[in-house]
């Protein structure tokens, strides 16, 4: 049997099941988790911030390029096998940023992966 301990969240009195026990509940468990992650991220919230806009650039032009190809009414299925699952939109010079409509295809996931693995140069 472990000492009787101090909630860290409720103040109760209660006797733990392990030596590191902290909480005396469940709930006051989910509490000082959610407390443990707000001081994370407001420690932490610019580097955080930094690496979710590294990547916004390229998901806005994918997202662009796209609605050109709806816009043109050109339908979402692969131009390269024909499939029709999880149709992407691939440019041919790597550009993500350059979408001219003689730049983009459509593909499928799995042929959108086949042509990263090896780019013609």
């Amino acid at each position: 049997m472990y000492k009787i301990k101090n909630c860290s969240i409720c103040g109760k009195f209660f006797r733990p099941n392990s030596s590191r026990a902290k909480t005396c509940s469940p709930k006051c468990f989910n509490e000082r988790v959610k407390a443990t992650k707000r001081k994370y991220y407001k420690r932490h919230a610019k580097e955080i911030y930094k690496r979710q806009l590294k990547y916004l650039p390229k998901r806005l032009a994918r997202q662009k390029a796209m609605r050109l190809f709806k816009k043109l009414g050109i339908p979402t299925i692969c131009q390269l096998c024909g499939g029709t699952y999880r149709c992407q939109v691939h440019h041919w010079d790597y550009n993500p940023f350059n979408n001219k409509i003689d730049n983009l295809i459509m593909v499928c996931l799995n042929c959108h992966a086949k042509l990263h693995l090896k780019p013609s140069a």
